[in-house]
């Protein structure tokens, strides 16, 4: 079995620390050893009496012997260390073997990669049991095994700490974590891990030590596993939330949490505050300037979202690209706070509705009412998160009208010119299938061809309209995709002439909140030229002014340039 290369997978290049470290996973003294830069490492065994802990939730999850615990909490808060030092407190309370008397405790340390437990779990784990102590064995890419065997004044403990990765895919995680035998797993940032690291880990604890161990113990004793999992704020749609927190409303996660409580499982979830709260935790250990400087750090790169997500432990969304609707400081596009409805937008009796669709198996429907001079009213949107065929698709729009809008005169459906080609020789498409099973009549939306930049054009128009205090879009907060989309997920997928947006186009692939931005686009551009003007433009002017001089024109230029249509050159 190869030796680990600890100190190259940390990117330090030192002799001495990597010989000892060669030394370490023989199992031979390391004692001299020069410490790893910027950690603290522990030199003796914890003492679970002796520990302050960072705060009192970080106290109360290191108390917890529930089925499954949680703790979330923001950067720098202690977590971490209260996770690891737990999992010792935990071997010290193991019931004796009836056998030899001895205490025999495992814990599996789960991360996605081994470099990822290199670079981070193992080091933190060396800040709560001493490296030197015991013996390590394993090889890169292979677990890695922290073999303690120590005597205390209630008896001998056998502690083992194995460190594993068990992959991204299902197959792949199924195949490395069978076979797995251990008293506890511990998942560091959890939401890191797949679910399938959750669920399938649930059926490995509790199985070691063999159960001879515990022969003639009261039943209560002789089942002592946990499930454990330590994170920052995810993003929404992760696993933790809906599971650990029981904060999803989705089948999928319904459907474990129903399955863990019909057999009596306990899961409790601990908050920690974060920075802006009272009892934010750690902060003794912490300068004055950490959370400050991060926050700053965060913001000059553009991460802002990331300050509520890692410093204020709100939930959230992660970021991966530069989003289509974003603006600038100056002049800033989507802003959830004026364009999303703080309460639930009822549609307008007695005036009609207009319904944007966007095609295909990953369909998707947009739902609003518009309102001169220029408002768009957007009460509710449809899409399946796997997909759908066009007549599940219909029969649910067809519901939807039925439940929210009864009664109501829709009186206009606008779909993708695309979901009008036939799929056989047939005269059969997506949107006559949809049309049938829903009951509207559907029009290909054929203004401005099938080009991405009056779409996006449309949306800006609304954004940035503003006349005597009326906004020109507002949108249900029930339409948490479109709104995820606009604010975070739909982004460029090219960084081309970021000060023009010339030759930059939004990422689509796998982005499943284009699909429903797409039907908003299909539906506005019933009340727009081509250029992105609003069709009524000629009634106002700049900001609510006269009308707009008949010789303004836009410059669009050929069919196939690039497209970026600024609403503020011509009105308010």
């Amino acid at each position: 079995m190869s030796e680990i290369d600890l100190f190259a997978l940390r990117g330090i290049d030192d002799a001495d620390q990597a010989e000892a470290a060669a030394r370490a996973m023989a199992g031979e003294d390391v004692t001299g050893a020069k410490p790893v830069p910027g950690l603290q490492e522990a030199t003796e065994l914890p003492d679970v009496q002796m520990w302050e802990p960072p705060g009192p939730i970080a106290e109360a999850f290191y108390w917890d012997d529930s089925d499954i615990i949680g703790i979330r909490g923001p950067v720098g808060s202690g977590k971490t260390t209260a996770h690891l030092r737990s999992r010792f407190r935990r071997a010290l309370m193991m019931p004796r073997s009836v056998i030899d008397g001895v205490r025999y405790y495992k814990v599996v340390i789960a991360r996605e990669t081994y470099r990822q437990l290199w670079a981070t779990t193992i080091p933190s784990w060396w800040e709560v049991m001493p490296k030197a102590m015991g013996k390590w064995s394993g090889g890169r890419g292979d677990p890695v095994t922290h073999h303690i065997r120590f005597n205390t004044p209630d008896g001998e403990v056998d502690f083992i700490a194995e460190f594993m990765a068990f992959g991204t895919s299902p197959a792949e995680i199924d195949a490395n974590i069978r076979g797995v035998q251990t008293t506890d797993m511990a998942l560091e940032e959890a939401d890191t891990n797949p679910v399938a690291v959750f669920t399938k880990g649930l059926t490995r604890i509790d199985r070691y030590p063999r159960k001879a161990h515990f022969e003639g113990y009261p039943e209560e004793f002789r089942s002592y596993g946990q499930m454990s999992c330590s994170y920052n704020a995810p993003d929404e749609d992760n696993w933790t939330v809906r599971v650990i927190e029981g904060a999803g409303d989705d089948a999928a996660s319904a459907q474990i949490v129903k399955s863990l409580a019909d057999e009596g499982v306990d899961i409790k979830f601990h908050r920690q505050p974060g920075f802006d709260e009272p009892g934010c935790e750690n902060l003794q250990n912490l300068g004055a300037k950490y959370y400050p400087r991060v926050i700053a750090g965060a913001r000059a790169e553009g991460r802002g979202n990331d300050v509520e997500r890692l410093v204020y432990n709100r939930i959230g969304y992660i970021r991966v690209g530069d989003p289509v609707f974003k603006g600038s400081t100056e002049h800033p596009l989507f802003v959830p706070n004026l364009h999303i409805s703080r309460s639930l937008l009822d549609p307008v009796p007695g005036h009609p509705l207009r319904i944007g669709l966007d095609q295909g198996y990953f369909g998707a429907a947009v739902i609003g009412q518009f309102f001169e001079p220029f408002q768009w009213r957007i009460n509710a949107e449809l899409w399946f998160k796997d997909g759908s065929f066009a007549p599940q698709f219909g029969a649910a729009l067809k519901d939807l009208l039925a439940q929210r809008f009864s009664g109501m005169r829709v009186e206009m459906v606008l779909a993708d010119m695309a979901g009008s080609q036939k799929e056989s020789q047939e005269d059969v498409t997506w949107t006559s299938q949809v049309s049938q099973a829903s009951g509207l009549d559907i029009e290909p939306q054929t203004l401005g061809g099938n080009r991405i930049e009056p779409r996006l054009a449309v949306w800006r128009a609304a954004m940035q309209w503003q006349h005597f205090g009326t906004q020109g879009l507002i949108i249900d907060p029930s339409c948490k995709l479109l709104k995820r989309g606009l604010e975070n997920d739909y982004v460029w997928a090219q960084d081309a002439e970021k000060t023009t947006n010339r030759g930059r186009v939004p990422k689509k692939k796998g982005v499943r909140a284009a699909d429903v931005i797409d039907a908003g686009g299909y539906m506005m551009l019933s009340e727009s030229l081509p250029d992105g003007r609003p069709k009524t433009a000629d009634l106002v002017g700049h900001n609510g002014g006269p009308p707009l001089d008949d010789g303004i024109m836009l410059d669009q230029g050929p069919v196939n340039d690039s497209y970026d249509f600024d609403p503020r050159e011509m009105w308010g």
